[in-house]
């Protein structure tokens, strides 16, 4: 790596992901509005930023988190637990508030010491839906459900989610406003899509101790009819 300049900044390489919209329409929306709320609630998630190629279509492109060089593997319950409780509230709060159904373990980067990513998040907010107003003013009551069965590897206290849920009440909604206004501004968003967003996000926001009361953690039932569902732990977790 040569150095450049009087601040000796070097110019390297590094490994992006890059996702378009050919998987379905709302996938770099989604993926940009996400991570960047993340960013203002503290949720560790890779960076990234919106590209538009020589064609103009616009794609997601993100870090690649590695240890060692090494894509992380899908993590176990042992190594999940060892990332810090309120870390893990923070993401069952995050995944709740964007109303995210695809929080797999192959969705999430897990390192040996316990440092965590949440990645993809093509399936939250709009998801896939084409009609992205109505659909938003349709769902934004709709509760939360650990689909993917991620977080009952280790499920954080009832308590610490409690904790964060506070927290997340006050996010910004002029941020939000200004993250939705760049999207429409890229003309990715429509003002009736921008203005659905900022509604959706402010109404989960001003309810998430309900979304979150009791969060339903999927007890490993299969969900074909007559499933239990489970809560988050009351007591007896670890701490952190």
């Amino acid at each position: 790596m040569a150095v450049d300049g009087v601040t000796e900044a070097r110019w390297g390489t590094a490994d992006v992901l890059v996702k378009s919209n050919r998987a379905h329409a709302n996938v770099v929306v989604n993926e940009y509005l996400a991570n960047r709320m993340a960013g203002a609630l503290g949720v560790p998630v890779p960076l990234g930023d919106l590209w538009f190629d020589g064609n103009k279509e616009p794609h997601w492109v993100v870090a690649v988190v590695r240890d060692r060089g090494i894509d992380l593997p899908p993590p176990s319950a042992a190594i999940m637990r060892k990332v810090p409780e309120a870390v893990r509230a923070r993401m069952v709060c995050f995944d709740a508030l964007i109303q995210n159904d695809d929080r797999t373990d192959e969705n999430i980067l897990v390192g040996q010491s316990g440092e965590a990513w949440l990645i993809d998040h093509d399936q939250s907010l709009f998801t896939d839906n084409p009609d992205r107003a109505r659909f938003l003013n349709a769902r934004r009551d709709q509760g939360w459900r650990d689909f993917g069965r991620l977080w009952r590897l280790a499920p954080p206290r009832a308590e610490a989610v409690h904790v964060v849920a506070d927290q997340m009440a006050s996010l910004s909604i002029d941020a939000i406003v200004q993250y939705t206004g760049h999207l429409r501004s890229s003309a990715l968003l429509s003002k009736p899509e921008q203005e659905a967003a900022v509604d959706f996000i402010r109404h989960r926001r001003d309810n998430i101790h309900r979304l979150v009361d009791p969060v339903a953690v999927d007890d490993g039932n299969d969900g074909r009819g007559g499933s239990v569902q489970g809560k988050l732990a009351h007591g007896g977790g670890d701490s952190a």
